[in-house]
């Protein structure tokens, strides 16, 4: 099976990097990097959530982004939204499932990725979760308290509380940036 795959992954790779040559490095850089904030978040997400790229070809993408200078937090706003969300095949998957099903599928999914902010002082109270949630830092400082154990986080830690945990809290030190991802059980 991952023989028939190798020709779809090269040509999609060819084309990225076909693209990649086109677009300047700064203009990269501005859009998408260290310093875009919300505007990097906000374009990947839309890339994201238009673009039709399988899962074998968006993970060597990134690794492409990465050395071109795309920041890591926007990197997780592209991948989520690219994997969890399909606006433009939402015509054919209608076409299967209804559309009823198809726009509930597509908008729960995307919410289930969310960047929220805590401004200092401000806390998310103890709670348990139903999923596993991954936690990306985007700004900031604080602690996250996982089952009474707490742990000094900021800007770039990422933290995985599994759905098996009792309870988990976070509380913002500074202004505190979180990409939070919740994953299906």
């Amino acid at each position: 099976m991952f023989l028939k795959l190798i020709p779809v992954l090269l040509v999609m790779l060819a084309l990225v990097s076909v693209a990649l040559f086109f677009i300047p490095n700064e203009t990269l850089v501005s859009y998408m990097g260290e310093g875009s904030g919300m505007k990097g978040w906000v374009t990947a997400a839309a890339i994201g959530s238009i673009a039709i790229i399988p899962g074998f070809v968006a993970y060597p993408l990134c690794g492409i982004l990465i050395n071109s200078g795309v920041s890591y937090s926007v990197i997780a706003v592209f991948i989520t939204t690219l994997m969890m969300t399909g606006f433009i095949m939402l015509p054919l998957e209608a076409k299967f499932f209804g559309w009823r099903t198809s726009i509930i599928r597509n908008t729960t999914d995307h919410l289930k990725a969310q960047v929220t902010c805590l401004k200092a002082g401000n806390s998310i109270p103890p709670c348990k979760m139903e999923n596993d949630v991954l936690f990306y830092f985007l700004t900031g400082e604080g602690t996250i308290t996982v089952d009474n154990e707490t742990t000094k986080i900021k800007s770039g830690d990422c933290v995985v509380v599994p759905h098996q945990a009792d309870s988990r809290s976070i509380l913002a030190k500074t202004d505190l940036g979180i990409l939070a991802v919740q994953g299906l059980k």
